[in-house]
Parts: structure tokens; sequence; C-alpha cells
């Protein structure tokens, strides 16, 4: 359910920023043809440009709330969150020491 939310928003938001540079090229071709009352229909571009990115930072806000409240699990997070915890406890540091010192004879 939530990847089917988070898809259908991010599809939306690439076919309304996919669908506006042809449109206006479509537009403007039509209105040099046809009539130049068709740029009127120029306006309209930009509140398909709008709706695209919202609809970007609706799928966006959706994969935040997601992480947040732990609906999803990111293995990336987890592994940072391990390191974290690792370097509160002083062990990379440890291990880097460890590493670098040649051995005690």
């Amino acid at each position: 359910m939530l990847y089917g939310e988070f898809d259908r928003l991010q599809s939306e938001a690439e076919f309304r920023l996919t669908l506006a540079p042809p449109l206006f090229a479509l537009i403007l071709v039509l209105s040099i043809v046809w009539t130049p009352w068709l740029l009127f229909a120029v306006l309209a571009l930009p509140i398909l440009v709008h709706q695209g990115i919202q609809k970007a930072d609706d799928a966006g806000d959706l994969l935040v709330d997601a992480l947040v409240l732990e609906k999803v699990n990111a293995p990336s997070f987890e592994r940072l969150q391990r390191l974290a915890q690792e370097f509160a406890t002083g062990q990379p540091l440890m291990k880097l020491l460890a590493g670098a010192a040649p051995p005690i004879r």
C-alpha cells in the first residue's frame, strides 16, 4: 500500500513535468500555424509544472514519514546508525589504532 502510494505520486510528478516542454512547443507551433489566441494556453503550463513539483514533494514527504515512523527499513540508515554507535563508543578508533600500530614484541 505504501509503495503504491509513493509510486503513484512519483509517477504523477514525472508525467506532469515531462509533459510541459512538448506541450509548450505544440502550443507555440499551433499558435503560429492556426491562431495566436492559442498562446493563452501557455498560461496553464506553470500550473502544470507547479503541480508536478508538488506531487514530487508529496512523494518525498511520504517516504520520509514512513522512515520516521519506522513503517519501512532503510539499510543505509541502519548502517549509519551502527557506525554512529561504534563511533560514540570509540570502537572505530580502536580498530584503526589496532590495524595501524605495529605489534608489540
